[in-house]
């Protein structure tokens, strides 16, 4: 009985994290969430631009970014602006400005579709 209790308790030790462990990796988790935030801040600032190639089926979400503005640069792309409640579809050229900023989902339709994303 001593044997399984003692392959028990090393077991569970490599589980069990202590209270310094804890605090340690929950600053290095703030820390993180930190760098990550300050990079993002740093993306939706004004003159920045996000060119991506979507495929249909894999959209791409973008949320906090205020006054973007969608152009589609071909293929067709489907809009969503949860703050509006509303979606738009735009062909190649066509451009949308957001003022809003909430939550926006862009995806490809029939195909893939290059997108750019422009804070203004």
């Amino acid at each position: 009985m001593f044997v399984s209790r003692a392959r028990e308790d090393a077991l569970l030790a490599g589980k069990n994290q202590g209270l310094v462990d804890a605090l340690l990796q929950r600053l290095a988790d703030a820390a993180w969430l930190r760098r990550r935030k300050s990079a993002l801040a740093h993306l939706f600032t004004a003159r920045k631009s996000l060119t991506a190639i979507l495929a249909e089926g894999n959209p791409l979400a973008v949320t906090g970014a205020g006054n973007c503005r969608v152009e589609c640069l071909s293929g067709r792309a489907w809009v969503t602006a949860e703050d509006s409640g509303r979606d738009f579809a735009l062909a190649p050229g066509q451009r949308l400005m957001l003022p809003d900023s909430g939550r926006i989902v862009v995806s490809a339709i029939k195909g893939p579709a290059r997108v750019r994303l422009r804070w203004a």
